[in-house]
């Protein structure tokens, strides 16, 4: 991962375990969460993560939580299904920050029947929001939260680079990225807080 990772003129990256979706079970497990799980050397920085999934809520992205947030997915998403909606996603981000991790809305915080993106921001509980996928750019919730005179750092990321039934519209790694202004990018603490300060850029490299 770290030659890959370098060889795609990465500095950092967060891998995200999810349930649901292309395949029924849980997919892209990590080794371990928290400070133990991160992996690092003199040039590039590993971030375990979770996508934490919600038929309601939409989906949230938690990087670096302490442990595996159960049940991944919510409302009957995936196999094993949990087909209640709990946790929400304002106590499954909290508890991401509380362990010294940081959690956001994913996909513009568009996905859900009834999603909590904007309600998480106003209560302090999201700290950015990912805007562009690859595949998805969504602008609209972002905007609104602005209007409201809440701004939550934009994000970008390459979605399922590592699936190995690939399809047509599957990007490869670091097609679409983020930018983070810090010293020393392979420092967590320093990464998180320019990422929460908003010292960030969102790009799309060209196709290859």
């Amino acid at each position: 991962w770290f030659e890959m990772i370098e060889a795609d003129g990465l500095d950092s990256a967060v891998f995200m375990v999810l349930k649901g979706g292309n395949f029924d079970g849980v997919w892209a497990r990590q080794g371990s969460y928290g400070r133990a799980g991160i992996g690092k050397n003199e040039k590039v920085l590993l971030i375990p993560g979770e996508e934490f999934r919600g038929v309601y809520q939409g989906h949230h992205l938690l990087f670096l939580p302490a442990s595996l947030i159960k049940p991944i997915s919510v409302g009957g998403i995936g196999q094993p299904a949990h087909l209640y909606h709990w946790p929400n996603s304002y106590s499954v981000l909290n508890q991401t920050s509380s362990a010294g991790g940081i959690g956001g809305a994913a996909h513009g915080g568009t996905f859900g029947q009834a999603s909590t993106a904007a309600l998480d921001a106003l209560l302090g509980a999201s700290k950015f929001i990912e805007l562009s996928n690859t595949h998805l750019y969504r602008l609209d919730v972002w905007y609104r939260l602005l209007n409201s005179g809440v701004f939550l750092p934009p994000v970008a990321g390459t979605d399922l680079p590592n699936n190995p039934f690939r399809e047509p519209w599957q990007p490869f790694l670091g097609e679409t990225r983020t930018y983070v202004q810090v010293e020393d990018p392979t420092d967590f603490e320093k990464w998180k807080t320019a990422l929460e300060n908003g010292k960030v850029l969102m790009r799309k490299e060209r196709e290859r």
